[in-house]
């Protein structure tokens, strides 16, 4: 018997329209540790390689072109709390499936080219519904054609794209379409920025009187029990191309030996490095610059230091560089006790550490199996003994917090104390708070949150997968205190990120309602521009029961599939999807009774995706008395570029 096929309309607006096509105003999560890579020839994107070198390379010395895309970032940098390092780019595919941030095959923000008509590039905003390597990938057209200033002026529009920021009405600002020549950040463009990574900041080792100087240099602290066995590790930060910081180390007491200071920018910024060392009367014994741009690392050693001396360092940018602010690490080895190798020191030295102790660092570097960031003991695990969290330097106060450390066992969970800003007439707030898991040990937890009479605050998950877990909270009063639980996760190393503003995050509802037993629901997706969704799938019913969400091709290749658990929300991103037909499908896996489900989520490209100029990939369904709409073959004619028809269960 043919089973009887009903219909319902979604009750949907539209993913997005073309004057906000993607999920802007969102902050990296750890703009501090922010990597860029340059995708190798070759590396897939959608239907066509990209070729981003040889793009360039017929237009500009290598070189050139390089130091002209990272002096784009460096201006960026030079204004807000943000840090880009330039890695190696193995080169997978663009959006293949990691961690948004840190993922050691390529930079966060990679460029590449790819054939594209009329836009001279296109970029991914960070957003929290990404929890993919998508984010912040920045696409020239390799069609067009540039010289060093228009590349720089390209840049500069789409690197404010990748972090976050809109398009501008000031005509002065580089974000401002159409596109014009900008080769400096205007007012509005330091401002905007500075909304959502703070100004730049005076690092902690600087304290109340700073140390620019001999007299106020700050000690590179070990414990009682430190043996030289591994290195001392301090990061910094140069805030200004006339700062320079002074550290002092005294030398172990029971040793004498050769001792090599090692200063890195490579990977952690694009500062050009310049060390120098000092004895215990303030002459100068040796100094050493980067002999290159885009971060660098350099090394002196001194042969025969003894166990009564003191040596201060000197941290600054090279004379006259462009690449004259960003973050460093700062390492001072006992060359014949130390028993840790170049490669450990390398990934501790451009990890996220800023935050973590002098013990934990020597975890680190000689245990880093067991390595706990910050234990507390269990000595925050009530909201009477919540620790409470200081607000980030440099952005508008109690705006912002963030914190490292573990969770020490399956039992252990941890209460922070924390105030929302003041805001002009008392208008409400948005609370983003993002947990993510951070090597080594990384664990994947859960937060919630709650108000200042333990009330637990309603909140939306807007990600869940490959480590990390965001939820967002609206209407909250402001100037008022707060807790976050975080727990019910897996024992190990976190991060933990709270940010308050006055805009949420909007997701789009594709779909909702019930999957009844023993049945699919399906639908017709119609992709007029090329498009790449982040979904969220929540489902409820029976503990355990698995609903599958998923995109096929018209020849039946599934081009996207997601799973989420009853009683839970799992996000994840499509990838790029060509312009053409599609089915889209739910199910229930095993489950013998109806399930409740919500499909939300937000489309992640500026303006939305590259709109290849191959045939496979160009724009589809133009209305052709209108061509700023789309006619579908259903007869239906949208703004939109894409289109759910009916959603259909047999």
């Amino acid at each position: 018997m043919k089973r009887k096929t009903r219909k319902f309309r979604l009750a949907t607006e539209c993913l997005e329209d073309r004057a906000t096509p993607a999920q802007f105003g969102v902050p990296w999560i750890d703009p501090a540790h922010l990597t860029v890579s340059f995708a190798p020839d070759g590396t897939s994107a959608l239907n066509d390689p990209s070729t981003l070198f040889a793009s360039l390379d017929s237009q500009m010395p290598r070189a050139e072109w390089q130091s002209v895309l990272l002096h784009a970032f460096e201006t960026w940098s030079e204004v807000a709390n943000v840090n880009f390092g330039l890695i190696d780019d193995a080169g997978a595919g663009f959006g293949s499936s990691g961690l948004p941030q840190g993922d050691q095959r390529f930079g966060d923000i990679r460029i590449g080219s790819l054939p594209m008509s009329d836009v001279l590039a296109e970029a991914v905003p960070p957003d929290p519904t990404i929890v993919d390597s998508l984010a912040g990938d920045i696409f020239l057209n390799s069609h067009s054609g540039f010289d060093p200033v228009s590349l720089y002026s390209v840049a500069l529009h789409e690197i404010g794209h990748a972090l976050g920021l809109e398009s501008s009405q000031d005509p002065a600002s580089v974000m401002h379409e159409p596109y014009d020549i900008h080769t400096s950040l205007s007012v509005s463009d330091i401002a905007e920025i500075r909304k959502l990574y703070g100004t730049r900041s005076p690092d902690a080792n600087e304290g109340k009187t700073g140390n620019e100087n001999i007299k106020n240099a700050t000690r590179i602290k070990f414990n009682s029990d430190f043996d030289g066995s591994a290195p001392l590790v301090i990061f910094g930060d140069i805030t200004t191309r006339p700062d320079a910081d002074f550290f002092y180390v005294p030398v172990l007491d029971t040793y004498s030996g050769p001792m090599t200071i090692r200063l890195q920018t490579r990977g952690i910024s694009l500062l050009s490095p310049r060390l120098s060392v000092f004895d215990v009367k303030g002459t100068q014994i040796g100094s050493v610059s980067a002999s290159g741009t885009h971060g660098d690392t350099v090394e002196l050693t001194l042969p025969n230091v003894q166990p009564s001396d003191k040596y201060y360092v000197k941290v600054e940018a090279v004379a006259g560089t462009a690449f004259a602010v960003g973050r460093y690490g700062l390492a001072v080895s006992f060359d014949d006790r130390n028993i840790v190798d170049e490669s450990r020191l390398e990934q501790v030295m451009t990890g996220p550490y800023d935050g973590v102790s002098p013990r934990d660092i020597a975890d680190l570097l000689l245990k880093p199996n067991s390595a706990r960031f910050n234990d507390d003991v269990k000595s925050n695990d009530t909201f009477g003994t919540a620790a409470t969290l200081s607000p980030t330097a440099g952005f508008s106060q109690n705006s912002h917090y963030r914190i490292t450390a573990s969770k020490s066992d399956s039992s252990d969970v941890d209460y922070y104390k924390f105030k929302s800003p003041s805001t002009t007439n008392g208008e409400p707030v948005v609370l983003n708070a993002t947990v993510r898991a951070v090597d080594p040990n990384g664990a994947v937890q859960r937060i919630s949150v709650y108000d200042s009479h333990q009330t637990l605050i309603p909140a939306t998950i807007l990600a869940n997968g490959n480590g990390t877990f965001t939820i967002q909270a609206v209407g909250l009063p402001a100037n008022n205190d707060y807790y976050v639980r975080v727990g019910d996760g897996e024992v190990g190393n976190y991060l933990l990120d709270l940010a308050f503003s006055q805009r949420a995050t909007q997701l789009t509802t594709f779909a909702e309602g019930v999957i009844p037993t023993d049945t699919d629901l399906s639908t017709t997706l119609y992709i007029a521009e090329t498009q790449v969704f982040g979904f969220a799938l929540t489902a409820s019913g029976p503990v355990g029961v698995r609903v599958r969400f998923s995109i096929y091709d018209v020849s039946g290749n599934m081009v996207f599939s997601m799973d989420g658990l009853t009683g839970d929300t799992l996000s994840s991103v499509t990838g790029f999807i060509a312009p053409g037909e599609y089915r889209a499908e739910l199910s229930v896996l095993g489950g013998s009774v109806p399930v409740d489900f919500r499909l939300s989520g937000s489309s992640v490209t500026d303006p939305i995706g590259p709109q290849m100029s191959n045939s496979a990939t160009e724009p589809l369904y133009q209305d052709p008395w209108n061509p700023e709409y789309y006619l579908y073959p259903t007869g239906t004619i949208a703004f939109d570029p894409y289109l759910f028809v009916y959603w259909t269960f047999e």
